[in-house]
């Protein structure tokens, strides 16, 4: 009998309206044509760069075929798999997306149908992002009870050294693994060459606005440092940081132009793992990050949640920092990413928990 390793996960919407709409009815019918199916990327309208969510369903993707047949479903496609004895399930579960924060899991996504008709599947994983932010992780309490076997959990060391404080603390988890996010530094050259003049450099954030990016202490420290602009790229507003784009791919180009203004990259979030901090890091910037982001990176200004004055303190001393220092800061996060946050190392990290190696 042939394994099948059946993937479910996220891909980018089409930009063509038209398209959209098809990829929806698609979707809804249960049916995906043949090359969706297979994960054919001539198929899939990948986006360059590919950015999060997107890039780790291109790297399972292409790894899970080295291992035998794989099936790609949509994160919001609504069928039951037909799975054999043997067959791998992994796969993301979907929010309920009436709601903000999330309550609970979409139960009519394949994940959610498929792990209910086989909750005793001996092979089913269940890879997400994870902090123990209750309201962050929450809507997914019942599923990852009943279903939550296996987990591998897209996470900063933050969260696992402090298990006892995770929600999930006490549930019937059979094995976990933590898997740091990976990016591909090729996509994200280092385009920072040089420094604005000391007590003229701009801060950057690059995301949207949900509460668990906490942009609220991006607003109070904006507001005690009116002398410095402060620019924002994603949906939603900030007060006192200019809105620069609603979206934009961070491609060379944009960075490039980005860069001329923006000097530090600032988060201050409780998040699973922050993608945009590795991006930042790979172009070049200097960056300001709470230790809640995700990550250990020792070059990293270390900012706090909700302590404005100490994160308005550490930004003040970056903009009297000489520029030969931010650039060799730049130099050694750069190659932080390159050394630590490898697609190498997320796929080995994934294919050796499922058992494939």
């Amino acid at each position: 009998m042939t394994r099948t390793i059946h993937f479910i996960y996220s891909v980018p919407r089409s930009s063509h309206l038209i398209r959209r709409g098809i990829d929806k009815f698609i979707n809804k019918s249960g049916f995906l044509p043949p090359l969706y199916r297979s994960g054919n990327d001539l198929f899939i309208p990948w986006r360059q760069p590919i950015r999060a969510p997107h890039s780790i369903t291109y790297h399972l993707l292409h790894e899970f075929k080295k291992f035998g047949k794989v099936k790609y479903y949509s994160l919001y496609e609504h069928r039951v798999i037909d799975l054999k004895p043997d067959d791998i399930l992994i796969g993301l579960p979907s929010q309920d997306h009436g709601d903000m924060p999330w309550k609970k899991p979409d139960d009519a996504s394949v994940m959610a149908q498929t792990m209910k008709k086989y909750p005793d599947h001996k092979q089913a994983y269940i890879i997400m992002p994870y902090s123990n932010d209750p309201l962050f992780v929450g809507w997914a309490n019942e599923f990852v009870m009943n279903h939550g076997k296996n987990l591998l959990l897209l996470s900063g060391k933050i969260w696992f050294n402090n298990w006892e404080d995770s929600p999930w603390k006490n549930f019937p988890i059979q094995q976990k693994v933590r898997v740091d996010m990976g990016i591909e530094p090729i996509d994200y050259p280092a385009v920072k060459k040089t420094f604005n003049s000391k007590g003229r450099r701009g801060f950057l954030y690059v995301g949207h606005t949900s509460w668990y990016k906490n942009t609220p202490q991006l607003a109070k420290i904006a507001a005690a440092m009116p002398e410095f602009r402060f620019g924002h790229v994603g949906l939603g507003t900030i007060p006192g940081w200019d809105q620069i784009s609603d979206f934009a791919d961070l491609n060379a180009e944009f960075m490039e132009k980005i860069c001329k203004t923006y000097d530090c990259f600032v988060n201050v979030s409780w998040d699973a793992q922050v993608t945009t901090v590795l991006e930042q890091m790979c172009f070049g910037l200097t960056v300001a990050c709470t230790p809640e982001s995700g990550y250990e990176c020792p070059y990293l200004l270390p900012l706090d949640i909700h302590d404005t004055d100490h994160n308005t303190k550490i930004l003040r001393e970056f903009q009297q920092t000489d520029e030969q220092k931010l650039l060799e800061i730049g130099r050694l996060n750069r190659q932080y990413a390159i050394d630590h946050h490898s697609w190498k190392q997320f796929t080995d990290t994934v294919v050796q928990f499922i058992g494939l190696k």
